[in-house]
């Protein structure tokens, strides 16, 4: 859980992921449910130089995610 779901608010949303990574290749495939709202997401990541700045920029993509299903599940 150290991709996408690493910095996502579990209590709120539920993501289900299958992660891959070779030499210089990061990926993360996703379904994030929000209270029924679901999200499908694929980040494929190749040519990398750092393979964990390349997670830390999936972390990232995971949490701005997370941020929009819970932005608008309040409205």
């Amino acid at each position: 859980r150290d991709k996408l779901p690493a910095l996502v608010n579990e209590d709120k949303i539920t993501v289900f992921n299958k992660t891959g990574e070779l030499s210089n290749v990061e990926h993360d495939c996703a379904i994030f449910d929000c209270q029924g709202k679901i999200g499908y997401v694929a980040v494929l990541m190749d040519s990398l130089n750092d393979q964990e700045n390349a997670k830390q920029t999936i972390r990232k993509i995971g949490k701005h995610i997370s941020d929009f299903f819970i932005r608008i599940q309040r409205n």
